[in-house]
């Protein structure tokens, strides 16, 4: 895990998500839980498509409307998630 990592993230979204009476205007995020992982696994998805099933299972959308966002918002949120499951990279700079 990256030490460096907030317990949350938010990512606002321009546009709104919306299905039924829910709406999100942001994708609200925080450290996964292994459940969560292990069944983002589970799905049988690969590269985004894995990333979005963890997304949804972590921010509460729906994973079908998650596809609708700005590909930049949903690296953004890859990235933030992975933080907490990959390793961190070797350090960088002088030693």
């Amino acid at each position: 895990m990256d030490p460096a990592l907030p317990p949350t993230k938010t990512i606002p979204l321009a546009v709104p998500l919306a299905f039924g009476d829910n709406s999100w205007t942001a994708i609200e995020l925080r450290e996964p839980t292994t459940g969560e992982v292990i069944r983002a696994n589970k799905a049988g998805a690969t590269g985004l498509s894995a990333d979005l099933v963890l997304i949804s299972l972590v921010s509460g959308i729906p994973a079908n409307l998650l596809e609708a966002v700005p590909i930049s918002k949903a690296m953004e949120a890859s990235r933030y998630l992975a933080g907490f499951i990959s390793p961190p990279g070797p350090p960088t700079g002088d030693a």
